[in-house]
């Protein structure tokens, strides 16, 4: 195969071939890019443009058509690169043409390794999906079932695993309401944002996130105006009933938020009519939820029960199945969601030397 490699910053013929290349690969109902952020990345108007050093990467074939892209990113003092918004054709030599573009890029940087897939940073898209293909998620990772492959034949390994748990029937039980109500005369406040407190309690979380996941080995820190930025979108998706805050002496120290499962309707903006009442409805009538995130401060362990035990009462009365959060498979937290799942979803974050 005749294949052409270009590493590009804002040149707008490769963007529109950049963005435009995972139409080839997929479904509409499988498509899960977002070609505006994309675009805005590449053209360095993103919100988070200027945290790190950005190229694109196409490998072209003889007819200047693309078979693979990736984006590249580095932040300033790490020993290692990532790589993100990867997609390939089934082919070993145009994702070793991509790796090796990535890797010289990393070289010349004097970076020893190679981490991904990140989609520029972690406040964005991470990991690889590598099972139970053919049914994207709201806001979990989907690509090819064959990227994992490619992938280790060209030196990657598991860096780290994360799950993503499937209940197709939420339950709670008597004693886990007990102790709920228990936890909360103890001085706990747990609530959901009304509407208008939504930037308000964006701002909370923002602080407490920086907290909580600034030991995470890819973390990044952005200024509350980015992550402003980046989750304001959100309210228009959320039913603010599942979004659930616990309080302790007026500061917030556990949330968890699930949201209707819009497969890839809540991608981008400017929906047309249709897209719009779909997902209004969607958000009215949902029989399927993903849990997005749940975390709180390590001084309360207990909140994490409290959160997981309101989750399920909430999707009790809507007769809701849940699937999610990404996390960790090692990670260890108290749940009443423990021992309930029906089945499990699996991702990866890869590395490899350089």
């Amino acid at each position: 195969m005749n294949l052409r490699v270009v590493i590009f910053q804002g040149e707008e013929n490769y963007i529109k071939k950049f963005v435009d290349f995972p139409d080839q690969l997929y479904t509409k109902k499988e498509r899960m890019c977002d070609k505006q952020t994309e675009a805005a990345l590449l053209r360095n108007k993103h919100c988070l443009s200027g945290t790190a050093e950005v190229w694109g990467i196409l490998v072209l074939n003889g007819e200047e058509k693309p078979v693979g892209r990736c984006m590249a990113s580095f932040y300033e003092g790490d020993d290692y690169g990532f790589f993100g918004f990867f997609e390939c054709i089934e082919n070993q030599e145009v994702c070793h043409r991509l790796v090796g573009a990535v890797s010289k890029l990393a070289e010349q940087r004097s970076r020893t390794r190679l981490i991904g897939p990140v989609d520029v940073s972690f406040w964005m898209n991470y990991r690889l999906k590598i099972d139970h293909f053919g049914n994207p998620h709201t806001a979990e990772p989907y690509n090819k079932e064959y990227y994992f492959r490619l992938l280790q034949a060209e030196g990657f390994s598991v860096m780290q695993e994360y799950i993503s748990d499937v209940y197709s029937v939420v339950t709670v039980s008597d004693k886990y309401s007990e102790r709920l109500e228990k936890q909360l005369a103890e001085g706990y406040e747990l609530r959901s944002p009304a509407r208008r407190e939504y930037k308000s309690s964006l701002k909370d979380i923002y602080h407490l996130m920086t907290e909580i996941c600034k030991d995470i080995p890819i973390y990044k820190e952005i200024t509350e105006e980015q992550f402003l930025a980046l989750f304001s979108g959100w309210k228009s998706m959320l039913d603010l009933k599942l979004v659930k805050l616990v309080y302790r002496e007026s500061r917030l120290v556990g949330f968890c938020t699930a949201i209707p499962n819009y497969g890839n309707l809540q991608i981008g903006s400017g929906h047309t009519l249709p897209e719009s009442l779909r997902i209004s409805h969607t958000r009215r009538k949902s029989k399927e939820y993903i849990l997005l995130y749940m975390g709180s401060d390590k001084k309360h362990s207990r909140v994490d029960f409290m959160l997981s035990t309101s989750i399920q009462k909430e999707l009790k009365e809507r007769q809701g199945s849940l699937t999610g959060a990404v996390v960790p498979k090692d990670e260890g937290m108290e749940s009443s969601f423990s021992g309930l799942a029906e089945n499990t979803y699996r991702y990866v974050l890869l590395t490899t030397q350089l």
